[in-house]
């Protein structure tokens, strides 16, 4: 596995900073690419707020932004 740090990440659900690792079997499938965040940050009023990466919301949220942050990664 790889590590990643995404500084900005524009998504559906807002703006996110994001760091964790990456593996990947078939690098030009995005459906092989498996992503472990380990720390997600969210853009709110006032600048970052940390989020709980083990809470339930923040692990649905992380389900919905999935695609988008593989996507951000493969290219």
């Amino acid at each position: 596995m790889a590590q990643f740090s995404i500084s900005r990440l524009h998504t559906s659900q807002g703006i996110f900073r994001l760091t964790g690792d990456q593996g990947c079997n078939d690098p030009v499938n995005p459906e092989s690419v498996r992503i472990e965040v380990e720390t997600i940050d969210v853009m709110g009023t006032d600048g970052w707020v940390a989020l709980d990466v083990k809470a339930s919301k923040t692990q649905q949220l992380l389900l919905q932004i999935d695609p988008e942050i593989v996507s951000h990664l493969l290219t």
